[in-house]
This record gives C-alpha cells, sequence and structure tokens, in this order.
C-alpha cells in the first residue's frame, strides 16, 4: 500500500469493486468513480486471481486516457476480510456474485448493489 492509502481508506465510505480478473471492467470502475467523488475511497478487486499485481488492460488504460481519468492499479483477488473492511461491494456482474458469496462471513459488514448478497 503506497504511502497515505491508510488514510484514504479511512474516508467517510469505502467502496469496492469486483469483476473476475480485476484489469478490465473493476480498475475502469474505480478510476471513474474515484474522478466524480474523490472524498470517497474506491478500490477493485477480482473473483480471480489470473492477474494478480498485472496492470489494467490496455483499453482500459486507453479509455482513462482518452477521458483524462487518473488511473493507477495492480490487479489483486477479493480476500474475505474485504466484507469488513468496505462499505459496499459492487459486483459487475451475476457470475461476481455468485463468486463473492462463497466468501463472504457470516458476520460481513458490507453491503452490496445485489440484494443477494
Amino acid at each position: 500500500m503506497k504511502m497515505g492509502e491508510e488514510e484514504e481508506k479511512k474516508k467517510q465510505h469505502r467502496v469496492l469493486f469486483i469483476c473476475l480478473g480485476n484489469i478490465c471492467r473493476s480498475p475502469l470502475a474505480q478510476a471513474l468513480a474515484q474522478h466524480i467523488a474523490p472524498s470517497t475511497y474506491f478500490e477493485s478487486a477480482g473473483t480471480a486471481a489470473y492477474h494478480t499485481n498485472k496492470p489494467p488492460d490496455k483499453r482500459t488504460l486507453q479509455i482513462c486516457r482518452n477521458h483524462g481519468v487518473q488511473i493507477e492499479h495492480k490487479a489483486r483477488q477479493i480476500q474475505k476480510r474485504d466484507w469488513n473492511e468496505y462499505d459496499w461491494i459492487v459486483c459487475m456482474d451475476q457470475q461476481n456474485v455468485e463468486d463473492c458469496m462463497g466468501i463472504k462471513p457470516k458476520d460481513a459488514t458490507a453491503k452490496s448493489n445485489n440484494s443477494t448478497l
């Protein structure tokens, strides 16, 4: 974690975007959301560890460049503890929802964009 990121995580709201590999959809959502709502802490993760520590896909980077949106990201996989470190977990599709259900602890405090979570 970079210097200052710990302070960033303590902002009023914390949101985690989830997709499969964490190099396309969820990092783009993270970057766009941070661009629009800088007072909220956004992060992203994947349900699979296919691309751990890899940068975003070149198409995601290009979209951000084309629209003046800053993006700095290294892919990671969602962890069980994320359910208690974030206020919201936003899954990009139904398969992501199902995968996240498999690691959701009973005492999870995060809300989700899908009522089945």
